[in-house]
Formats: C-alpha cells, structure tokens, sequence
C-alpha cells in the first residue's frame, strides 16, 4: 500500500475552467459563451460519472451516448467531452474499435487508471 495520490486525488485539484472547456468556434458573446461552458462542464461530468461506475469497461461516444441517455445531445458534445475527459488525464482512447449507429468503427474510450 502506498501513500501517492491516486487519479481521482489529482483530479479533486483541476479547475473547474478546465472541465468547462468549451470550444468557441463560432466566437460567442460572453453571456452565450458562459452558458455554453457550464453545460459542457456538466456533460464532462456526467460522462465522467458514468466512466467512474464502469470502471474496467470500454465504450464509444454512441455507446456513452445511448446508455447515459443523452439522446437530445449532438454526438459531436459527447465526442468533445470524451476528448476533453482525455487531455485532462481521467480517460484514455483504446485500439478497440466498435461499429456506431451507421455501421463506421468507432474508437472506444477507457477510465485511465483502469487498464
């Protein structure tokens, strides 16, 4: 047993700015702007929540899509969350692919600390 952080211990101390990183293609005002990166701040977590309660298990955007039921979320905002999920150290994207809902291998993304 060892005292050194865990991934979970790390991540207590990341920013909330970072899990609401929103990308701003589009340049929006700054009231739109906010709105946009506290809800992809709050998808970032419920997928994150959902990778936390299936630890070991690999999924793909629509997989992560259909069992989180964010079938009103655009497929892009859950493959943005994973990717941000992924920069930010909680996730990793396997070599496992996996056909989408059109027949196209999708990658599958994994909770990092579970190999």
């Amino acid at each position: 047993m060892t005292d050194e952080p865990t991934l979970f211990d790390v991540a207590q101390k990341i920013p909330d700015s970072a899990m609401n990183r929103y990308f701003n293609t589009t340049n929006l005002p700054e009231p739109e702007l906010k709105e946009r990166e506290l809800r992809a701040g709050t998808q970032n977590r419920i997928i994150l929540d959902f990778f936390k309660s299936h630890p070991g298990q690999s999924f793909t955007p629509f997989e992560v899509q259909r069992y989180v039921n964010l079938n009103n979320v655009p497929i892009t905002s859950i493959r943005r969350a994973m990717t941000t999920l992924t920069d930010l150290g909680y996730l990793f994207k396997t070599d496992i692919k996996r056909p989408g809902i059109y027949n196209d291998q999708n990658y599958t993304w994994r909770l990092k600390n579970y190999i």
